[in-house]
């Protein structure tokens, strides 16, 4: 019986040692989660703070950069009103400034009038610019011919006399 009685009171012992254990364990447990919880409340909070300090930080470079382009406007602004400003006193007084009497130009020095010949040279070199550069020998021949009739009909002279002017400006074409 002793025996007995022995081996139920190691088994309570036993049993009692086990529950304790594990109510040490979870106690551990709470305690390990508890402070876990508090330093990622912590580090939260430390963020939180850092986000808020940042966006400040922001909000005054934001003001910082709405002050610098409102004073860049006004100097802008200013600038663009001198300007007109000085625009305007230069057309005042180039109104105010008398007109030359005549705006033609003296006789001596107008422009002289270009002669038939140079009339007739010009329009039959612009014309001969004007060809095809990939006509045969043949079809050049006879577009020249065209171009000599055409420019002597326009001007109402002569082919001799096309002729002539040609070879006075070594004109070979």
């Amino acid at each position: 019986m002793r025996k007995i009685l022995l081996g139920i009171i190691l088994l309570g012992l036993v049993i009692g040692v086990s529950y304790l254990k594990n109510v040490r364990a979870l106690e551990r447990d709470q305690e390990a989660t508890e402070e876990g919880r508090l330093e990622a409340q912590t580090e939260i909070a430390e963020q939180v703070q850092q986000v808020d300090s940042l966006k400040v930080v922001l909000g005054e470079k934001e003001v910082e950069h709405a002050n610098a382009m409102t004073s860049r406007e006004v100097e802008h602004s200013s600038e663009v009103d001198s300007l007109y400003d000085v625009i305007e006193a230069q057309e005042k007084k180039l109104a105010a400034e008398p007109k030359p009497a005549s705006t033609q130009m003296p006789a001596t020095e107008k422009k002289r009038q270009p002669t038939l010949e140079e009339k007739v040279l010009s329009h039959y070199k612009k014309q001969y610019q004007t060809l095809p550069q990939d006509l045969s020998s043949y079809e050049r021949k006879i577009a020249l011919g065209e171009l000599r009739e055409e420019t002597a009909a326009e001007f109402k002279i002569s082919l001799e006399k096309l002729h002539k002017i040609r070879k006075d400006n070594n004109l070979t074409y």
